[in-house]
């Protein structure tokens, strides 16, 4: 079976695709939005329609569905899904329609959301360890989530916390 262009962009963490392709994972992170959702990371893969009722983004310059992006070659491309505010990639509105090949670093604007894009190949060490935070309270269990989440990218991460909570483990 041949791998497609989706087993190449995905967020699961590990690095190894069908027939031994290396993958990693095509990120937005949300570096601004009206509503609170700044420093979000969206894995394009599972959300491929982004928008208010796609991804669930809180911007009400933003059309329900906004803009798509989809997988080609390892990379991603986007285009605008005939939006009532427009698709802008690095300062440049894009004609609906049109499809445009996103690189790290392009930084999308859909309303007064800015997403910028984020390619991670990096291989976790090791996978998260549950006992590092112990728990089975909601907080506890989404913030788990949250570190295997950001821990799967290659970005700086600030962790801040009483002493005792479990820092220095995370950051392992």
């Amino acid at each position: 079976m041949q791998p497609t262009d989706a087993d190449t962009l995905e967020p699961s963490g590990s690095n190894v695709g069908h027939a031994g392709r290396a993958r990693g994972a095509a990120w937005l992170i949300v570096a601004a939005c009206p509503e609170g959702d700044r420093g979000r990371a969206i894995a394009a893969v599972d959300h491929p329609r982004i928008g208010r009722g796609a991804a669930a983004l809180h911007d009400p310059r933003m059309s329900k569905s906004h803009f798509e992006v989809t997988p080609a070659g390892g990379h991603l491309r986007v285009s605008d899904l005939d939006s009532r505010n427009g698709t802008w990639l690095n300062g440049h509105r894009l004609l609906p329609g049109l499809v445009a090949p996103l690189s790290d670093g392009d930084i999308l604007r859909a309303g007064d959301t800015l997403l910028v894009v984020r390619y991670s190949t990096r291989t976790p060490s090791a996978p998260f360890d549950d006992a590092v935070l112990p728990g089975r309270a909601p907080a506890v269990v989404a913030l788990r989530e949250t570190a295997r989440r950001y821990g799967a990218l290659d970005l700086p991460i600030l962790l801040l916390g009483e002493t005792g909570t479990g820092k220095e483990g995370c950051a392992q």
